[in-house]
């Protein structure tokens, strides 16, 4: 309820990361952190299901909306690829900006990897992480996309499920000093450090009780303690004002990828 019950309507929002986390065998969790104008980073809300899918997702953020969220510029939504999430996001907020977390797409190319590729997946990503321009990002997922094309097929499709989501942030044309923290949903992915070590050995919650809902806030409301301003704050305004202006007509990007199938 502290959580629930806290005023976000007076706040200034900019962007919006939201992730999942498996609870126990039979909950799973959706997480919404908001950014502030000013950099913080607040806990706007959870909502506990059985999967991650869309009913749930649509119902965490029309929530937060009940509650006063709002930007006065399109939103930026960082999400861990979740199609549930996407679907959900841009169904709330059609002209969205989506970002997808760059930590959990790695993640799964690699495991359809061999470990001796791991090495070079990583160096691409790393350097995917570090550009500073739409073009040059492009330059890189195209040298991505030719090193799995010679892996393995699935790999390539993992790649290319994610779309354009892999260069949301690029294609806003903003300073590469907010990529760090804009990136990934590591500020959820942190604050779930806390929530597990709260929860320790638990696997199980009775689900006559509201016991899984009370220990998920209690864990998120000790990690927001620690949450320090966004790496890049001082060029936030860059952001807000990228995504102030007139979007590009999504139908008339150039093709992200080169080897898709026919």
């Amino acid at each position: 309820d502290e959580i629930r019950e806290r005023d976000i309507a007076s706040q200034e929002w900019v962007a919006m990361m939201l992730d999942g986390i498996v609870l126990s065998k039979d909950q799973t969790a959706i997480v919404a952190i908001g950014i502030t104008s000013s950099s913080e980073k607040v806990v706007l809300d959870f909502q506990l299901g059985g999967s991650e899918n869309y009913e749930i997702c649509r119902e965490l953020l029309s929530r937060i909306i009940d509650r006063g969220f709002a930007t006065e510029q399109r939103l930026f939504a960082v999400t861990d690829g979740s199609k549930a999430l996407k679907k959900a996001v841009l169904k709330l907020f059609p002209d969205a900006v989506l970002q997808r977390c760059l930590v959990h797409k790695e993640r799964n190319i690699r495991a359809k990897l061999s470990k001796r590729d791991w090495g070079e997946l990583a160096r691409i990503f790393k350097r995917l992480r570090n550009v500073e321009s739409e073009a040059v990002a492009r330059e890189v997922v195209w040298e991505l996309e030719d090193f799995l094309a010679t892996k393995n097929a699935i790999a390539l499709a993992s790649l290319h499920e994610a779309g354009y989501d892999l260069i949301g942030l690029f294609e806003l044309d903003v300073p590469a000093t907010l990529q760090k923290s804009l990136l990934s949903t590591n500020a959820i992915e942190n604050a779930f450090r806390n929530v597990r070590r709260k929860l320790g050995r638990v696997t199980r919650f009775r689900a006559e009780t509201d016991q899984a809902s009370r220990w998920l806030a209690c864990g998120l409301l000790e990690a927001e303690k620690g949450f320090r301003r966004i790496v890049g704050y001082r060029d936030l305004w860059r952001l807000k004002s990228a995504l102030a202006r007139e979007p590009v007509d999504r139908e008339k990007r150039p093709p992200l990828f080169r080897h898709l199938p026919r």
